[in-house]
């Protein structure tokens, strides 16, 4: 009874939010963020007091929005990674821009899952409105002393009692490969994983500028973790060293928790807790060009003048209460459930789920390392944990360049063993445990391969893949999409896209726009190559560079002042392409041009994006501001895009022993770039994309290769494509050219039995290709009877195999 109150008193709370929401609506404009306060935008981690509340009312909000109810043919189990797809009731898009519904996404879990789990960690591969970089919120708090109500929201959610906690961890594809690596601020994905989780019982503790400020450490108290001598809380605050004279030095660097973490998780009891100690009236020495938030810390070294003060246990426990349950009762073994949402029809790219699976794997022992072995969280779905190879499409290669692709595999019971099937180009080879392509490639074309792996459970899966090795040289290469955010260090972007047909080698090439510390010259490092088709994403935080992704590291400012541009350059400082908005009046670089008024960003939307086409003609109407996506088509499309077509190709005839060769042609009404592939070629066959819209097939089949051959050729722009199966039968060798009286032999007998059927009507070979010694393919007649007294008489060259006569 008390939780169904606990319940109606939150909705009848969220509903008088909306109606204030609704009302501030009409004062302010549509860019505001109705849900986001002042100090909330300066944020990363949007966690702050009150954020249930927030959400319930968004929830309630987005009814307005929803679209139809439509199929969600993605929603599945990959291994421990729950997979929902956008089904209409999932994602909306308001006037701030598209927006997931964090309760309609824990009860959509619901529907197919037990309620067997105390957190929810949510993914997506899209870009989105939220607050902040990531965010926890509480569904039910059922703890005392950490400075929380008691509360129990779980009938919102779907859950039937048990779900704790519900954290949002933005776009899988702003995290790095190496969930370790410290990208942004003061946090890797595992500390900012654990900053969230721990959102669950910190900080909320009622003493404000001593201990917390804004849900976080306070900044000026000191937080040195378990993780290591020069590590911070991954809830915040810094390391501090008193210098002498009322001055202190503080350094922030976020892995594991301190013992006030372990106290209100309820895993250390009072006596395991040390004085806290904290810097009163704090003024900052330096840097000065810097605001220092008391929230939380930067990836900087402060010189702070304060006054030192300290909380003991006993302190803590007199303004908050005792942490009850104690560390005697208190849960230790936790279970989260990893989700990966998706827009209805957008399928997850294999190094997407890869990198999901890797965080998910790394945190169960980052959780346990962290707590000092005193918790555990187990991050299955208790499900049948059926493994799926991922990988959807191979990126492609370029001749003479270094080349490194995964073929990803998630769920089962590793170690993995791989096993290929079909060649692969010369120069590159494949790792069988790895499941890794690597080499430089030495020869052009499309390569039909086959993967299969399995687990050491006998779990099996495969997959049919096409490698596309591509020359390099001139090639059409645009700045295809921004992606606007203003955050710190994290979620800016550029993508580029290559819309021609060769390979273009990017080494030394720089990109310049806006920067926080002022403009940005980032030089692409060398050997890095963009395929024909493809996408590179550079990404304004730190990381490790991959073929798909580069990371900057410096924090780009694109609406500076209201302006911001983006301009690239070849490696001889050449424009190759621009594009500017707001305000801003520079001058596109030389060999660039630009024209038309200033796209307008009017902050609803977060991302800069050409027009379906990628359309290079440097006019500002060929950019809109709209939901676009790093590293994939634009759906934001302002032109229809056509598919390229196909030229018509009959069925093709050969002979055993003999050469096959024609042309596949296709064009594009757009003008797009067009790749051309084959699959289900037979072995002795090539197909070769000439890189202009048209390509080569050749085919010479041996003597156990007689049979029908159905090969599939495709045309694709980057996102349509056509299709045309081509037949092609070829004939079983039965006889030998030159041989006209069919004795295995050929000599004189041969050219008296051919004197014959030419001069006096004698009986004619059979079949009559025995007798075409020339290969004309014309009536037998005297140049073949010469042909053949030359090879008899005087060694010249064998008779011309044909059609049938190919032994």
């Amino acid at each position: 009874m008390k939780n169904f109150c606990r319940v109606i008193l939150t909705l009848a709370l969220s509903l008088i939010l909306l109606e204030i929401s609704n009302a501030s609506d009409k004062n302010v404009p549509d860019s505001g963020k109705i849900f986001q306060t002042d100090f909330r935008q300066q944020l990363d981690c949007g966690t702050y007091p009150g954020i249930e509340k927030d959400i319930m009312a968004q929830h309630l909000k987005a009814k307005p929005f929803l679209r139809p109810k439509v199929t969600a043919f993605q929603t599945r189990d990959i291994g421990n990674i729950a997979i929902l797809e956008d089904d209409g009731t999932l994602i909306f898009e308001p006037s701030w821009g598209l927006t997931i519904d964090d309760a309609a996404v824990a009860s959509a879990f619901y529907q197919t899952h037990p309620d067997s789990f105390d957190f929810i960690t949510m993914f997506r591969n899209f870009d989105a409105y939220m607050f902040g970089f990531a965010y926890h919120f509480q569904i039910q708090n059922q703890v005392q002393g950490v400075g929380l109500p008691f509360f129990d929201d779980t009938p919102f959610y779907g859950s039937a009692g048990r779900l704790q906690g519900f954290s949002n961890q933005n776009d899988i594809n702003y995290q790095v490969d190496d969930p370790h690596f410290h990208m942004y601020r003061i946090h890797s994905t595992m500390s900012g994983m654990l900053h969230e989780t721990m959102h669950q019982w910190a900080a909320f503790l009622n003493n404000p500028n001593q201990l917390v400020n804004q849900s976080h450490w306070y900044s000026f108290s000191d937080t040195k973790s378990n993780y290591g001598d020069s590590t911070t809380s991954a809830m915040e605050g810094y390391m501090w060293t008193d210098l002498g004279g009322g001055d202190y030095q503080g350094y922030a660097y976020g892995d594991g928790l301190s013992p006030l973490d372990l106290y209100v998780m309820g895993l250390n009891d009072t006596s395991q807790v040390p004085d806290r100690w904290y810097l009163a009236d704090p003024f900052v020495l330096s840097p000065t060009d810097i605001v220092v938030p008391p929230y939380y810390a930067l990836p900087v070294d402060l010189r702070v003048n304060g006054t030192p003060q300290t909380l003991s246990i006993q302190d803590i426990v007199a303004d908050n209460g005792l942490r009850t349950p104690t560390p005697t009762g208190s849960q230790k073994a936790f279970n989260m459930a990893i989700i990966l949402v998706v827009k209805n029809g957008e399928v997850p790219k294999g190094d997407e789920i890869a990198r999901i699976e890797k965080i998910r794997k790394e945190f169960e022992d980052y959780f346990y390392v962290s707590t000092g072995g005193l918790a555990t969280m187990n991050t299955s779905l208790y499900g049948s944990n059926t493994m799926e190879l991922v990988s959807k499409e191979l990126r492609g290669a370029a001749i003479g360049y270094s080349y490194s692709e995964n073929v990803y595999a998630v769920g089962g019971t590793e170690p993995y063993s791989w096993t290929l099937q079909g060649t692969l180009p010369s120069g590159l080879s494949f790792n069988t445990s790895g499941g890794i392509i690597s080499g430089t490639p030495g020869e052009l074309g499309s390569f039909q391969l086959k993967f299969k792996v399995q687990d050491s459970g006998s779990q099996e899966d495969s997959v049919d893949l096409v490698l596309t090795v591509s020359d390099t040289g001139s090639s059409s290469i645009v700045i295809n999409e921004l992606e606007l955010w203003e955050r710190y260090n994290v979620g800016a972007g550029i993508e580029l896209y290559n819309k021609g047909n060769k390979a273009a080698d990017l080494s030394n090439w720089v990109l310049e726009m806006n920067g926080v510390n002022g403009r940005i010259v980032y030089s692409v490092p060398s050997g890095v190559v963009l395929p024909p088709q493809n996408y590179l994403v550079l990404l304004e935080s730190s990381g490790i560079n991959t073929s798909r992704r580069l990371f900057i590291g410096q924090d780009i400012a694109w609406i500076y002042n209201g302006r911001g541009f983006c301009a690239l350059k070849d490696d001889n400082g050449n424009g190759v392409d621009f594009v500017r908005f707001g305000n801003s009046f520079e001058p596109p670089p030389a060999g660039t041009s630009w024209s038309g008024t200033n796209p307008v960003i009017l902050g609803a939307y977060h991302n800069l994006v050409r027009d379906s086409l990628s359309t290079d003609t440097d006019k500002s109407r060929d950019f809109v501001e709209c939901n676009g996506n790093l590293g994939r088509k634009n759906l934001c499309a302002k032109v229809l895009n056509i598919a390229p077509i196909l030229d018509g190709i009959g069925a093709k005839a050969v002979s055993e022993g003999s050469n096959l060769t024609f042309r596949v042609h296709a064009f594009d009404s757009n003008g797009d770039g067009i790749i051309l592939k084959a699959e289900n070629f037979p072995a002795n066959s090539n197909f070769f994309d000439s890189g202009n819209g048209a390509g080569s097939f050749s085919f010479s089949p041996d003597t156990t290769q007689a049979g029908v051959y159905n090969v599939r050729f495709m045309a694709s722009d980057g996102e349509l494509n056509d299709t045309l199966m081509v037949q092609i039968t070829v004939a079983n060798c039965t006889a030998k050219a030159g041989d006209t009286n069919a004795n295995n032999q050929i000599n004189l007998g041969d050219i008296v039995y051919l004197v014959n059927f030419v001069f006096k009507g004698g009986a004619a070979p059979s079949p009559v290709c025995r007798g075409d010694a020339n290969g004309s393919g014309g009536a037998l007649s005297l140049p073949d009877i010469i042909y053949l007294v030359n090879f008899v008489f005087k060694g010249t060259a064998a008779p011309v195999k044909s059609d049938v006569c190919c032994l």
